[in-house]
C-alpha cells in the first residue's frame, strides 16, 4: 500500500497526474478492491471524482500558474532594466575616462612639440656631442592648454579644471604635490618625476550618469594625467 501514499498528499497534485497520466489513473483505479485499507479508499475516492470537479481543481491551478508566471516576469524585466542601466553607467564613465586621457596626452605632446627652444641651441649649450633640447616653458604650456581647450569645446564640456606644468630644463625635474589628485589612468600619482624636458597634463571634468542619479550622484568627476617628454639625441653632450 505504500506505493499509494505518495498519490493522496494533496488533492490538487492526484488530480493533475490524472489529468497528464490518464492511462495510469484508470490502471490504478481498477488496482483498488472493494475491501481495501483506509488509504486505499481514498484514492478510490479521487479516482472517481466527477470529472466537472477535476476540471475545476485543473482550472484552479493554471489560474495560479499563471499568476505566478506574470509575477515572475515582472521581476525579470525589473532586473533587466536595472542591469542595463548599470552597464550604461559604467560605460559612460570608462569612455569618459579614456577620451579624458587621450586628450590630456595629446594636449601634452603638442606642449612638447611646439614649446621647443629652439634658440637654446644658437649657440650651443655644450660640446663634446649634439646639442640637448629644452623647452620654453610659455610656449609649452600655452600649446598644451589650446589643444586642450579645443578637446573640450568639441566634446561639448565646458565646465572643466585643467592644470598644465613644463620641465624645461635639458634633464626634467621633479614637482611635489602634482597632480593635485591621485588619477586612474596616466603616469603620476602626486609627485611628477621627469629625467627628460616634458609637459604634464591634468584634467578634471564631471560626467552625467543615469541610474546613479537616482541615488543623489547625478555627475561623477573624471580625473585624468598625461605626459610627454622630449627624446634627447644619442650622444647628446651635457651642459
Amino acid at each position: 500500500m505504500n506505493k499509494y501514499v505518495a498519490l493522496v498528499l494533496h488533492l490538487h497534485e492526484w488530480l493533475e497526474f490524472q489529468q497528464m497520466f490518464p492511462e495510469a489513473g484508470r490502471y490504478l483505479h481498477k488496482k483498488i478492491a472493494t475491501g481495501a485499507t483506509e488509504v486505499d479508499n481514498l484514492v478510490k475516492e479521487l479516482t472517481t471524482q466527477p470529472p466537472e470537479e477535476s476540471g475545476r481543481h485543473g482550472w484552479l491551478f493554471e489560474r495560479k500558474q499563471r499568476g505566478q508566471v506574470a509575477v515572475l516576469g515582472a521581476v525579470l524585466i525589473m532586473l533587466f532594466v536595472l542591469l542595463a542601466a548599470v552597464l550604461i553607467d559604467a560605460y559612460a564613465l570608462l569612455e569618459a575616462r579614456n577620451w579624458g586621457y587621450r586628450a590630456a596626452q595629446q594636449a601634452a605632446l603638442s606642449g612638447i612639440s611646439n614649446g621647443r627652444d629652439w634658440a637654446s641651441l644658437d649657440p650651443p649649450p655644450c660640446a663634446g656631442g649634439p646639442p640637448p633640447m629644452r623647452l620654453a616653458s610659455g610656449a609649452a604650456q600655452n600649446a598644451a592648454i589650446n589643444l586642450l581647450q579645443q578637446e573640450m569645446t568639441l566634446r561639448g564640456i565646458s565646465n572643466y579644471t585643467h592644470d598644465v606644468r613644463v620641465l624645461p630644463d635639458y634633464g626634467g625635474g621633479s614637482i611635489a604635490g602634482y597632480p593635485p589628485l591621485p588619477t586612474r589612468l596616466g603616469a603620476g600619482r602626486g609627485n611628477w618625476t621627469s629625467n627628460e624636458p616634458a609637459v604634464g597634463v591634468y584634467l578634471s571634468f564631471p560626467v552625467s550618469t543615469f541610474l546613479m542619479s537616482f541615488i543623489g550622484r547625478p555627475t561623477v568627476q573624471i580625473s585624468v594625467f598625461a605626459s610627454a617628454g622630449v627624446d634627447q639625441p644619442d650622444g647628446a653632450c651635457t651642459p
